[in-house]
């Protein structure tokens, strides 16, 4: 034990080794410190003046008018003016003031000198909607190997098959062509034998078209819109979803109960008994090709025009149907085979209504009197352009080739009922004006083209006493086609106010004021002016086009065992239909041209039915101004003609040499 003494030094140096410690602890720390990152000190804020616009909000946005009001003349005495609340549209819809006007509604000028509002200039509209629709379905069903004439193997060929087509093809564009550029005979002799009806502006037909319109049909006058389309779509519907009624079972001979003894008996079947047939059915049509469109829309339109270069308006219907049906039944009932006629119609209805501006109501609710107290101008440095096109296209190939013989239970085949369908609905809408000035060409035109295309040559060959019925064509090849135009345009004589207003324009500073005597702004408060520097076009273009290849290949082999058994062959009830309504609104207008002025309304329709192939060639005439997309999408691949080919032999079924086409290039075989 330590005395006070030693106890006392022992403390002091303990207390003094732990300072020590601390010392040190604390160097180091400060040596670890120094070597840490320096924390970053933002500086101060830049003070920076940021400025948002957002003149596209997603509500409650309305196109302002600007407020520089261009005194023409010093205010003399007060005279109160005030901004009307008319219709935008001008009886053509929504009320759109609000847009035009907005908050300006509330600003009066007094004073005797005009105003002048700047509008934002107006947009062109342009839309393309392209449908397509491509179905191969070449189906082959082969029970035995194919045995055929070389006659017909060869006309039944993929290669014969694909050349008819391509000539049908060639047959409808020669029409199409025909149509823009009518001579006084076709331009192909193969087509003197087609049905062909043009009706113009200038037939008697048009002479009620003011008064609701023209209806026709292949030519013909009509009263009312047929139902022809209608009653054979719902005919397929109720032939595709009929149920089939079964017979009652029917009777059989019963056994004998016996328990725990043997029983012979012999069953007597007498022969002169008749045999019950079984239902044996085989069907390769049914198919389903549909175009259908509606476009509306509204223009920018005006209640006068005025044109500096030359004003042009055509409403063109273009209808054609083409079909080849030669069908060839060999077999010993092939004179009670049923032809069906096919049925080929093309109908078309243009009709006008007036239109006319309705009257402006001013600010206090009255009927505004008198020339324009102010103008609203919107200009356009270029040309405006509304424009939609249209282009629905279907093509099915359905070339089946079945051989089969008479069985003892019931068959049913069905190689078909393929549905392609195209539908589409375009609007488009633009403002209304009072007055639009146009410094080039004024171009109107509402186009509809329609085409059908369909190869249905059948090839049946039966041994005796297997075919019971024969059913072949009962085709519909449709096309209806509607342009519905609201307002009436007429061409009247350029006046003097119009004629200065124009050279205004065309010098680069147009002043609406030289408007001020135009008989169509009297009693418009405040009228809207649309300057157009360059051209105005308006133009809707419909194309629709159905091509069907459906030429079947049957051959029926006999069976001495099942000879009470008989096939019902159908191969036709194809349909091919496009319908298409064009709905133009607009406003009753007057229409002043410098450069004169053009306007046309045809209907042209044509209908060919063939029944003898060779009379569809058309030999070495120049096609190369093949523009119709009905050959154009005739492309490689979709008519690619190449038959199965036998297991066995590796022959093709066609069993003929040549009957596989190989690679087939219609589209080069058209434009070289």
């Amino acid at each position: 034990m330590l005395d006070r003494n030693s106890e006392a030094i022992a403390h002091f140096i303990g207390h003094f080794d732990r300072e020590i410690d601390a010392l040190l602890t604390r160097l180091d720390y400060d040596k670890f410190s120094a070597q840490q990152k320096a924390e970053y000190e933002p500086g101060d804020l830049l003070n920076v003046k940021v400025n948002v616009s957002s003149p596209l909000s997603l509500t409650d946005m309305y196109p302002q008018v600007d407020m520089p009001i261009w005194f023409s003349s010093a205010p003399l005495s007060p005279m109160g003016v005030g901004i009307p609340h008319s219709e935008g549209f001008r009886a053509f819809g929504a009320d759109t003031s609000n847009q035009l006007y907005s908050s300006m509604s509330a600003w009066e000028y007094f004073g005797q000198g005009k105003m002048l509002f700047i509008l934002p200039p107006e947009n062109s509209w342009a839309a393309i909607v392209a449908q397509k629709n491509t179905l191969l379905d070449d189906d082959t069903l082969l029970l035995r190997p194919l045995d055929l004439p070389e006659g017909i193997a060869r006309d039944a060929s993929p290669e014969a098959l694909d050349a008819l087509l391509v000539n049908l093809a060639r047959a409808a564009d020669a029409l199409d062509r025909y149509a823009s550029n009518p001579t006084e005979e076709p331009p192909v002799e193969a087509l003197s034998g087609a049905h062909i009806s043009r009706v113009t502006g200038d037939d008697d037909a048009f002479d009620t078209v003011a008064d609701g319109g023209v209806l026709v049909l292949d030519g013909a006058s009509l009263v009312s819109t047929p139902e022809t389309l209608t009653d054979a779509l719902d005919a397929r519907l109720e032939r595709l979803t009929d149920e089939e009624v079964l017979d009652e079972e029917p009777e059989v001979n019963e056994g004998r109960a016996v328990s725990g003894e043997s029983v012979t008996e012999h069953v007597e079947i007498s022969s002169a008994a008749p045999a019950t047939s079984v239902p044996q059915e085989i069907s390769t049509g049914d198919n389903l090709l549909m175009n259908e469109a509606v476009w509306g829309g509204i223009a920018p339109d005006a209640g006068t025009f005025i044109v500096g270069g030359e004003y042009t308006s055509t409403v063109k219907i273009s209808q054609i149907n083409v079909e080849s049906n030669t069908d060839l039944v060999m077999s010993d009932v092939a004179g009670q085979a049923e032809v069906a006629p096919s049925m080929s119609g093309n109908f078309a209805e243009i009709s006008y209504s007036s239109n006319a501006p309705t009257a402006v109501v001013g600010a206090n609710g009255q009927v505004y009197t008198g020339a324009p107290a102010g103008y609203a101008l919107a200009t356009l440095d270029g040309d405006l352009v509304f424009t939609s096109q249209i282009v629905q296209i279907n093509l099915i190939s359905d070339n089946d080739v079945i051989t089969y013989e008479q069985v003892f239970h019931s068959v049913d085949i069905s190689l078909g009922e393929n549905m392609s369908v195209n539908s589409a609905v375009l609007n488009g809408f633009q403002f209304g004006y009072d007055v639009i000035m146009v410094g080039g060409d004024m171009f109107q035109s509402a186009s509809i083209s329609q085409t059908n295309i369909l190869l249905d040559n059948d090839f049946v060959v039966a041994e005796n006493g297997t075919l019971g019925s024969v059913l072949t064509g009962a085709n519909l090849l449709w096309n209806e086609a509607t342009i519905s135009i609201s307002g009436i345009d007429t061409v009247s004589e350029m006046t003097g106010d119009a004629s200065r207003a124009l050279d205004s324009l065309n010098s680069g500073d147009f002043d609406p004021f030289r408007l001020d005597g135009l008989d169509g702004l009297n009693g418009t408060q405040v009228a809207r002016v649309l300057a157009v520097e360059g051209d105005y076009v308006m133009s809707t273009t419909l194309t629709q086009i159905n091509i069907l290849s459906d030429s079947d290949l049957i051959q029926l082999f006999a069976d001495d065992a099942a000879a009470f058994s008989q096939f019902d062959l159908r191969t036709g009830d194809n349909i091919l239909a496009n319908t298409a309504k064009v709905n133009v609104m607009g406003l009753d207008s007057d229409i002043m041209a410098s450069g004169g002025a053009y306007s046309d309304v045809v209907i042209f329709q044509a209908g060919m039915y063939d029944t003898d192939a060779a009379s569809l060639d058309l030999g070495d005439t120049d096609m190369s101004g093949l523009a119709t997309e009905a050959v154009a999408f005739l492309v490689d691949g979709m008519i690619d003609g190449t038959p199965a080919s036998d297991e066995a032999t590796g022959a093709d079924i066609c069993g003929v040499e040549g009957c596989q086409s190989g690679n087939f290039d219609a589209l080069n075989t058209m434009i070289s």
